[in-house]
């Protein structure tokens, strides 16, 4: 392919793919931290390749521009977004077959894209995940109780451009009955390749996380990613400016904006979302100060996690409320 045709990560933890009329494909950052297989990657492609080569996105355009004015606008764009997106499915699909990929991984993807809002995996937080011989967390400040995980693939798409997941899969599932010759592989390029790669996109939503101040967030990825990368610095480094930002903004009174509303909780990283609601002004500031002092001391060589440490101290001794005992 000529190199205007390539695709290309964008960086969002959004999770989405997107095709332009100059024929590039875009795949956020976030939606490769949430794929398990390369095939799915394959699909992703597959029909945002099929959105340009049947010229949706130029059509669409014409479309807004002539028939935007109408007052149920919302609902004809989506009507017609929606037969768009069937298409790109179907012959998407069809790419997808001639490639030779795994049939199965269609409805993963499916899956993959009806749960992406989660985090990139769900497993149990400790509540002992803080303790050290320093310090101490009650396990009265997490929840008794587990949030369940409320996606449904049969919601409500009346304004969504996009035809709810039920739906994208019985359509797949009529298209794929008419192909007969399906293949079964999950990946052609190696299984280390996408994990590498897939593992720079879920370091990379840590960093998209702190810079939207979804902190509950970036700690539960810190935490994932810590079981395979124990002695990552740049996980030490991502926790300290969690903290950091995290007292900043409990200081003044703005924690609500950091965290997810308690009607939002799902799944395991709940846990953490109420854990950091719970603490109050005074404990916030005695967990950050633990937490960046002990990375701090761990590692005085690294002049981002020395800058962070040097900003904490200078910022709590300001304060009249604080008494370092």
């Amino acid at each position: 392919l000529p190199t205007s045709k390539l695709p290309f990560s964008f960086s969002s933890n959004a999770a989405n793919a997107f095709s332009t009329d100059q024929g590039i494909v875009f795949v956020t950052t976030g939606l490769i931290a949430q794929l398990t297989s390369e095939a799915q990657l394959a699909y992703v492609l597959a029909h945002e390749i099929a959105h340009y080569t049947e010229k949706h996105v130029v059509e669409t355009f014409d479309w807004e521009t002539q028939k935007g004015q109408h007052n149920d606008r919302i609902e004809r764009l989506s009507q017609y977004s929606k037969d768009k997106e069937f298409e790109a499915d179907k012959i998407g699909i069809r790419m997808y077959n001639t490639a030779g990929y795994s049939v199965d991984e269609i409805f993963t993807t499916f899956d993959v894209l009806m749960y992406s809002y989660l985090p990139f995996d769900e497993i149990e937080f400790p509540f002992t995940y803080f303790n050290t011989s320093q310090i101490f967390v009650p396990s009265s400040l997490f929840p008794t109780k587990k949030y369940e995980i409320k996606a449904d693939e049969d919601y409500d798409d009346e304004n969504s451009s996009h035809p709810n997941i039920k739906k994208r899969k019985e359509a797949a599932e009529k298209e794929i009955g008419t192909i007969s010759n399906w293949q079964n592989a999950t990946q052609f390029l190696g299984i280390e390749r996408f994990n590498q790669i897939r593992n720079i996109a879920r370091f990379e939503s840590v960093r998209s996380d702190i810079i939207d101040a979804s902190y509950g967030s970036a700690m539960y990825s810190v935490f994932l990613l810590e079981k395979d990368f124990p002695n990552s610095v740049y996980l030490k480094r991502m926790k300290a400016q969690i903290w950091l930002n995290m007292m900043l903004y409990k200081s003044e009174n703005m924690s609500a904006k950091m965290l997810d509303k308690t009607s939002e909780y799902e799944g395991e990283s709940a846990a953490v979302h109420f854990f950091l609601k719970k603490l109050s002004r005074e404990g916030m500031m005695t967990m950050a100060l633990r937490q960046i002092h002990d990375l701090h001391m761990a590692n005085l060589n690294d002049t981002e996690i020395t800058t962070i440490y040097s900003r904490f101290v200078k910022e709590v001794s300001n304060d009249e409320k604080f008494k370092i005992e």
